[in-house]
């Protein structure tokens, strides 16, 4: 098998426990894994006794009956569901059988767990020629936009990644300086946008190769296109060290950085991981990285995600899995 069966321990043991349960359903060929499965794992794998094993496993089953209600029932199970269900007494996880009408159900969580479960180092990430974490940005525009009220005339999501708009030079080099233009454009279009902020502050410093650590921007604004939209500013993370880039994003240091006016109204911080977070480290980072979409609140709102990006979706998860299934 690879890596994305480690059992977990840690802060975060709860959540990694459940997470082994889920991702190891994967390989069965009943798509069962017991809650005694689970305690035999733990304790093998730290030398507990089959007591205390026990009951971390309760714990983590636990979680996993929080899942199925934090990703609750909605109206496209197609992509948007949770793709398991407890049955026993909720003492063993089990795999939806798969419709033949709905192919792709489960898809978006079942990415969301791959993408935490997997190395997500810059050379070991790619799979089938795509990056997981391009397509993760994407899937947050979608799924941010659906919460903040759908695509309108005056409501929309921006991926604003300096990596999202390609500058043309006919197949030569790009010049000097290309990544820069890009960042600045990206500023200028977000002003043009919301009508407000101006445009591009004159000699601002670009923040280089990156983006501001800002991700993805969402926005309702108004018909009269008077100043005061209701505006996010999200991070997306993958990677076991996301906790440590939650407070890093921050919206009203960011305008008055790059914009020639700040927004009137302070756009709202958003970080969003494709990790479960742990309950009891919730009000914390909430603290610290602003409104939370962790994977259950991800695919609460995955209903409207493009078909494109869901089909990148598939073909990295099912090059993921193939390759584990493959694995010493």
């Amino acid at each position: 098998m690879s890596s994305i069966l480690y059992v977990g321990s840690g802060d975060d043991e709860i959540v990694e426990h459940a997470d082994w349960v889920e991702a190891s359903s994967l390989f069965k060929a009943d798509g069962n894994v017991s809650q005694e499965d689970l305690a035999r794992a733990i304790a093998l794998d730290r030398s507990l006794s089959q007591s205390r094993a026990r009951e971390l496993a309760q714990d983590a089953f636990d979680e996993l009956a929080d899942r199925i209600e934090s990703c609750g029932e909605n109206s496209h199970p197609r992509v948007s569901c949770y793709p398991f269900e407890l049955v026993d007494g909720n003492t063993m996880l089990q795999k939806k059988s798969t419709d033949a009408s709905a192919p792709d159900a489960g898809l978006l969580y079942l990415f969301l767990l791959a993408l935490t479960r997997s190395d997500m180092s810059s050379k070991a990430r790619k799979r089938a020629k795509l990056d997981p974490t391009k397509i993760f940005e994407r899937l947050c525009a979608d799924v941010l936009k659906e919460f903040w009220g759908g695509e309108s005339a005056h409501s929309d999501c921006i991926v604003f990644g300096t990596a999202k708009l390609s500058v043309k030079s006919k197949g030569k080099a790009k010049p000097k300086g290309a990544r820069s233009n890009v960042f600045s454009h990206h500023v200028n279009h977000l002003c043009s946008v919301l009508q407000e902020g101006i445009g591009w502050r004159t000699n601002a410093r670009s923040p280089g190769a990156g983006d501001g650590k800002l991700d993805v921007v969402v926005y309702r604004r108004f018909r009269d296109r008077r100043s005061g939209s209701l505006v996010g500013f999200a991070q997306c993370k993958t990677g076991i060290h996301w906790r440590e880039h939650l407070p890093k994003l921050q919206p009203r240091g960011f305008c008055g950085n790059y914009m020639v006016s700040p927004l009137l109204v302070d756009p709202m911080r958003i970080y969003m991981v494709p990790h479960r977070i742990v309950a009891n480290r919730w009000d914390e980072d909430t603290r610290a990285g602003g409104l939370l979409f962790d994977r259950c609140r991800i695919a609460h709102y995955g209903n409207s995600i493009k078909s494109e990006t869901l089909a990148d979706c598939r073909k990295w998860l099912d090059d993921v899995i193939a390759k584990a299934k493959t694995s010493p």
